[in-house]
């Protein structure tokens, strides 16, 4: 007996298999997302091809066209194992990413692995330097992989990818919308009423930085001041912030006083203008922001 698949045309994307849950959402946008870019492949993210079709089916299509697979094995998350035992099935190129190897199944343990620490000052870096330089590795070789399983034949060469030259790049990065400058946000929270928070935001390419001054001015609580580190994405119309740190500069004399770092996830309405939803440990809010427009 014999089976046929049909994987359709080998395509230059890289298909990412990793857990949907926020903390992963940054180490894709902020560290994964510019290494695969950076080894000239686009990036696909399996929740970014899920429509009205059965969920598996377009994770069957994204596996079978992508030229190569980078898997996320940290928690050992049931989805992406099944996924990436697809993939090997098939004999696809891949590249493994965790925190421990502990999460890596044993029969796997002696492929393309790649261990980050999250607890090195750096890790971010180094993290996206070495898959970048592995996916390098492994687009420069023409090969065809061998199938995990006896009785599968494939007949799919794997052609080596050509790297971009810097004004390729340099081009792909304008295709973000600019947000670096100054913004003035106004936000709306259930126990804070009025709250004020100035950003100064750095962008490269889909990549954001910056530093946001956050300040009461609720008549019915004491004034404070609160600076915060940010990092975050952006992406078409679509704006993800973060606050990776804090520095409580006002407090109005309260001893107890206390800060989640905040969360801003928005929608550029347009070049100057920002409106979303903010999230800081339990509490939800809302905000409208608008770019400062100087002479």
């Amino acid at each position: 007996m014999k089976v046929t698949v049909e994987l359709g045309d080998i395509e230059g994307e890289c298909f990412v298999l990793m857990p949907f849950e926020t903390k992963f959402d940054l180490i894709y946008e902020e560290v994964l997302r510019p290494a695969i870019e950076n080894a000239n492949l686009r990036p696909i993210r399996a929740d970014a091809v899920y429509g009205s079709r059965r969920i598996m089916r377009d994770v069957w299509s994204g596996i079978g066209t992508a030229r190569l697979v980078l898997a996320e094995l940290t928690g050992r998350n049931a989805n992406v194992l099944y996924e990436l035992g697809l993939a090997h099935a098939l004999g696809k190129p891949f590249v493994i990413i965790t925190n421990s190897m502990d999460d890596v199944p044993f029969d796997l343990k002696d492929l393309r692995c790649i261990v980050y620490d999250k607890d090195h000052p750096k890790w971010g870096d180094a993290l996206g330097r070495n898959v970048t330089r592995t996916m390098r590795s492994v687009l420069q070789e023409a090969s065809s992989n061998e199938p995990l399983f006896p009785g599968i034949e494939t007949d799919v060469r794997y052609e080596p990818v050509e790297e971009k030259g810097p004004e390729v790049l340099e081009a792909e990065k304008e295709q973000f919308p600019s947000v670096t400058g100054n913004w003035e946000f106004k936000e709306e929270w259930e126990r804070v009423s009025n709250k004020r928070t100035t950003m100064i935001l750095q962008q490269d390419g889909g990549s954001v930085s910056g530093y946001a001054t956050s300040i009461s001015d609720d008549p019915d609580t004491e004034k404070w001041v609160v600076n915060q580190e940010v990092s975050g994405f952006v992406r078409e119309k679509q704006i993800e912030l973060v606050a990776t740190s804090y520095q409580i500069v006002e407090s109005g004399g309260d001893a107890d006083f206390g800060w989640y770092l905040d969360t801003w996830k928005g929608t550029l309405e347009n070049e100057n203008f920002i409106r979303g939803e903010m999230v800081a440990e339990n509490a939800k809010g809302t905000f409208w922001g608008e770019k400062v427009i100087t002479e």
